[in-house]
């Protein structure tokens, strides 16, 4: 795992770490690049203003976690799950949403309501 700290701006690239856990952690404004989280949960944690690329986030479990302004490009989220989460201003391009929910509810479901293509 590379961590580079400069600029303020935390950045973690090519790495592997599926299956962790984070609670009660503040990880806003931190950028993830070609990384493997699958299958990881974060309950309680700030990540607004995050910036997913390349990433792969399948399975994961987010639960009262802020994620407002948060930037996701090319980024697998199939099957992940938002509980309670702040969501407010994110941005998904060129994501996989496949199975993802939103406090339960397929994000599929709510694209189609309004008309949007997963």
């Amino acid at each position: 795992m590379q961590i580079s700290d400069t600029v303020q701006t935390i950045a973690v690239t090519k790495s592997d770490i599926a299956g962790s856990s984070f609670t009660d952690v503040n990880m806003a404004g931190v950028v993830f690049h070609d990384v493997n989280l699958s299958g990881a949960t974060y309950s309680k944690v700030n990540l607004a203003g995050v910036t997913f690329t390349e990433a792969s986030l399948q399975g994961m479990h987010f639960t009262d976690v802020n994620l407002s302004g948060g930037h996701y490009r090319d980024v697998s989220l199939k099957g992940t799950s938002f509980e309670n989460c702040a969501l407010y201003g994110a941005t998904f391009k060129g994501c996989d949403l496949r199975g993802a929910t939103i406090d339960g509810v397929a994000i599929e479901d709510l694209l189609a309501a309004y008309g949007k293509a997963a």
